[in-house]
C-alpha cells in the first residue's frame, strides 16, 4: 500500500524528533499516521518520541503497531522488550523475549534479556536453564569503536554463578551481577575494541572462531562465586603463553578472603582479621560454638555467606545466640567468620579508605567516613555531603595518600601487589592507633566508576587517573599489530594450567 502525504510527513517528525522536540514530533507523527495507519517506521518513531516524554506506555502501544505491520522485525521486537522492562511490565516483557526467541533461536541477547527477567520474576532455576542454553549458542559478543582500536581486548567473565538482572537504575538495564568487576570505567569504549567472552562450564577450551585480539583482560574477579570458570580461563591461557593477560586467573583464585587471610596475617605492618571457612551442610547440624572454639574465634564475629559482598548478607554477631540464629537462617553453604577488629575515629565515627593497585602503582580512590561499623558509600549525599570536616579529610587524603596514612601504613600498603601477584585490584583498610593498616578486603572484585563524582566533584580527576593508568596499562602490554597470532584450540589433554 503506497503511503499517502500528510501535513508535515513523517520526515518531518523524524527531524523534529532527532532534534529532542518530541511534542511537535508526536503532533506531526500523528498526523501522519492518520492518513498512513500501517507505515511500521513511523508507528516506531512515534514511539521513541513518546519515550522521549516519559510515555512508556504509550510508547509501548505504538511499538505493538508497528510490529503489526512487521511482526519479524528483530529491531523492533528488541526494542518493544527493552520498553516494557523499562516500564515494569515484567510478564510482557518475557513474552516479546520468548518469541524473539522463537523467530531468532540464534539470538544470544534474547537469552540473556530473558533469563534476566525471569529471575525478576522470582523463576531462578528457569533464568539459569535459559542463560545456559543462550551461551551454547553464542557466548561472544563484540563492541566495536567506531575507528581504528587502540588495541583489540578479548575480556573474559565467567558464569558458573554469576548471572544477569534488571538494573534499570544504569544506562541499560541488562547486567551481569556478581563474580566479575565491571570493565565499564575502565577503559574507553570508543578506543578499543571488547570482545567478550562468558565462560560457561569449559565451553571456551572448545570453541572455534573466537576473533583476533591483541591482549586478554580476565574481568572474572571473586574464585569463591567463579572458580570453576578461573580454572577454565587458566587452562584456557595456558594454551597461548605468548598471549599478555591482565589478573593471571590462577592468581585470582588464590585471593579468597580466608586464604589472604593466611598470607597477609603475618605481614609486618598488615592486621588482616582472622577469616575462616564455614562449610554448613544440609543434613548435619552446625555447632556453632564448637567451630568457634576449634577455630580460636572470640565473639563478636562478622558472619557472611562467601561470594556476597557490599554488606550483602552480613551479620556482625555479639553474642553465641546470633550466631546460632544467622546459621539456622542462612542454612547449608559456606560462609565465612571472621574476627571483628574494633576500629573507632574520633571516637564516635568509622572510617574506610581504598586504593586500586593497576600495575604496581598505587591510585587512592575515596575516604569514607561513617556513624556505623560496616562502612560503604550509601551515606555520602547525607552524613559526609553535610559535613565539611569529612570531605576536607577525603580532599586531603586523595591529593597525598602517602603523607595521609604515614609512611610505615603507605610501605605496607606498597607490599600488596608483589604478595597478591594481581594487575589490578582494590584494597579497603583503615590506620589503626598503632599505624598497622587494617584490611577490611582486598580483591579484583571491587567497582570502579564515576558516580560518587557527581556529587563530588573533586573525586573526579582522581576516577579519570585510575581509568587513564587501566588504560594505559593495556596499551602497554598489548601485541603491536605486526605481532598478532590466532588463537589457538590445541587439547591440552584436560590437564589443568596457568596463563
Amino acid at each position: 500500500m503506497m503511503a499517502r502525504r500528510s501535513v508535515g510527513g513523517a520526515a518531518e517528525a523524524q527531524r523534529l524528533r532527532r532534534a529532542g522536540q518530541n511534542k511537535e514530533a508526536e503532533t506531526a507523527y500523528r498526523a501522519h499516521l492518520k492518513a498512513n495507519p500501517e507505515d511500521a517506521d513511523a508507528w516506531r518513531g512515534l514511539g521513541l518520541a513518546l519515550i522521549g516524554l516519559n510515555r512508556l506506555d504509550d510508547a509501548a502501544y505504538c511499538f505493538w503497531q508497528a510490529l503489526q505491520y512487521r511482526p519479524d522485525s528483530l529491531p523492533l521486537l528488541m526494542q518493544l522488550g527493552d520498553l516494557l522492562v523499562r516500564a515494569g511490565d515484567m510478564k510482557r516483557a518475557a513474552t516479546v523475549y520468548a518469541t524473539i526467541i522463537e523467530k531468532f533461536p540464534g539470538e544470544a541477547r534474547a537469552y540473556l534479556s530473558l533469563s534476566a527477567i525471569q529471575r525478576e520474576l522470582g523463576e531462578i532455576e528457569v533464568s539459569r536453564q535459559t542463560l545456559k542454553i543462550g551461551l551454547c549458542k553464542r557466548p561472544i559478543s563484540v563492541q566495536s569503536c567506531l575507528g581504528a582500536p587502540k588495541a583489540r581486548i578479548l575480556r573474559l567473565r565467567g558464569v558458573q554463578n554469576a548471572f544477569y538482572k534488571v538494573a534499570p537504575e544504569g544506562s541499560h538495564w541488562l547486567r551481569l551481577s556478581g563474580g566479575n568487576f565491571s570493565s565499564s570505567a575502565l577503559w574507553d569504549q570508543n578506543q578499543f575494541t571488547t570482545i567478550n567472552f562468558l565462560i560457561s562450564d569449559e565451553n571456551i577450551l572448545s570453541h572455534e572462531g573466537i576473533p583476533a585480539h591483541d591482549i586478554v583482560v580476565n574481568s572474572v574477579a571473586d574464585a569463591d562465586l567463579e572458580g570453576q570458570s578461573l580454572e577454565t580461563a587458566a587452562r584456557y591461557l595456558a594454551r597461548n603463553p605468548g598471549m599478555p593477560v591482565i589478573n593471571d586467573p590462577a592468581r585470582v583464585l588464590e585471593s579468597t578472603r580466608d586464604n589472604n587471610y593466611r598470607r597477609l596475617k603475618e605481614v609486618p605492618g598488615i592486621r588482616f582479621p582472622k577469616s575462616m571457612r564455614a562449610e554448613v551442610r544440609p543434613d548435619v547440624p552446625f555447632d556453632a560454638a564448637e567451630f568457634l572454639s576449634r577455630e580460636g574465634l572470640e565473639l563478636p564475629v562478622i558472619l557472611r555467606r562467601t561470594g556476597t559482598h557490599t554488606a550483602v548478607s552480613t551479620v556482625k554477631a555479639d553474642s553465641l545466640p546470633v550466631v546460632e540464629d544467622y546459621f539456622l537462617t542462612e542454612g547449608a553453604g559456606t560462609h565465612y567468620v571472621i574476627e571483628y577488629v574494633l576500629s573507632p575515629f574520633r571516637e564516635d565515627y568509622f572510617r574506610k579508605m581504598r586504593v586500586f593497585f593497576i600495575d604496581g602503582e598505587l591510585y587512592p580512590v575515596v575516604h569514607h567516613v561513617d556513624t556505623v561499623w560496616n562502612v560503604h558509600g550509601f551515606n555520602r549525599t547525607t552524613v559526609m555531603a553535610e559535613t565539611p570536616w569529612m570531605t576536607d579529610l577525603e580532599e586531603a587524603y586523595l591529593d597525598d595518600p602517602a603523607a595521609y596514612v604515614g609512611a610505615d601504613a603507605f610501605a605496607a600498603l606498597n607490599a600488596l601487589p608483589k604478595i597478591s601477584g594481581l594487575d589490578f585490584f582494590g584494597v579497603d583498610f583503615d590506620v589503626m592507633e598503632d599505624g598497622r593498616i587494617l584490611i577490611f578486603e582486598t580483591n579484583p572484585a571491587m567497582r570502579h566508576s564515576f558516580e560518587h563524582a557527581r556529587n563530588f566533584p573533586y573525586l573526579e580527576p582522581h576516577a579519570r587517573r585510575i581509568t587513564d593508568a587501566f588504560q594505559n596499562m593495556i596499551l602497554s602490554r598489548a601485541l603491536p599489530a605486526a605481532d598478532e597470532k590466532p588463537v589457538s584450540h590445541a587439547s591440552d589433554g584436560g590437564r589443568a594450567g596457568s596463563a
